[in-house]
């Protein structure tokens, strides 16, 4: 009875106070802005210039790229709009993490918190995880030795992705930049840690990685890969859908990158209606 009037009162309580939290405080935008039709309108011209041959296959690729990337500019001042309902967002979620945690303050009072959990299922790559921890940490020894040595932080930075510190990676990656490191990869790279610390949100920081990358080389094919994501996260769902088709059919039939892409494709264009 005890836990079943507590359930009942924790969920009484999140209810009032998160309800004034989610109202929405405004409607939300209607229409996009009359630039991102005209960028629109450009990528159906160059799909007709494509289709009637008075435009190269690898032209079409480059000014479409062109126009995919001044559309995610032109959605920067609408993510800005969207943002700004964040703080009541995180205000709610922290109501939501805090309820529980003064649930299980009050469990480890009267409750029995000393009874063994359930066992977790044996991970088959402990060995390699802790070799690969060992690595990292040597190698940062090293590099308190020698600071200066950009493909030893490149190194340390593929490590902790491995690892999932993705954080520790994209700080690496920044001090291989700079350092000297070069290459589209690394930028890339950069973006990809970023991303993934941000629990695969395209921030304006992974963005401006992005757009270097493809600076240097408008053909590589992880920050392509990002790119479909953050024109995704834009809700331009059939530009995204374009770009990994394409980027799909340059990758071996069943390999992982193409079956991943697949996977995303298929996601998206179920969220779309396609």
């Amino acid at each position: 009875m005890f836990y079943l009037l507590l359930a009942v009162l924790t969920a009484l309580v999140v209810a009032v106070l998160l309800h004034p939290l989610l109202r929405r405080g405004k409607d939300e935008v209607a229409e996009e802005r009359q630039d991102l039709a005209v960028y629109k309108a450009q990528l159906a011209e160059i799909e007709r210039d494509l289709a009637a041959g008075t435009l190269l296959p690898a032209e079409a690729g480059t000014s479409r790229l062109e126009v995919q990337r001044r559309i995610l500019a032109a959605d920067a001042d609408r993510r800005s709009a969207v943002a700004n309902g964040a703080p009541a967002k995180r205000l709610a979620l922290a109501v939501l993490l805090l309820l529980p945690l003064a649930g299980f303050g009050l469990y480890s009072l009267l409750g029995a918190p000393d009874q063994p959990a359930q066992p977790h299922a044996d991970r088959e790559d402990v060995a390699m995880q802790r070799a690969l921890q060992e690595r990292a940490t040597a190698l940062r020894a090293q590099l308190a030795e020698l600071p200066d040595d950009p493909e030893g932080w490149q190194q340390l930075a593929m490590m902790r992705s491995m690892l999932g510190q993705f954080g520790a990676a994209a700080a690496a990656y920044k001090q291989a930049i700079a350092l000297g490191g070069e290459g589209a990869a690394l930028h890339a790279a950069l973006a990809e840690a970023l991303i993934l610390q941000a629990r695969g949100e395209v921030t304006e920081e992974a963005r401006k990685a992005l757009g270097t990358a493809l600076d240097l080389n408008a053909n590589e094919r992880l920050a392509l890969y990002y790119l479909g994501h953050a024109l995704e996260q834009d809700r331009h769902r059939d530009l995204a859908l374009q770009l990994w088709q394409d980027l799909a059919a340059s990758f071996p039939e069943d390999s992982k990158w193409q079956r991943r892409l697949k996977r995303d494709i298929e996601r998206v264009g179920a969220a779309s209606g396609q």
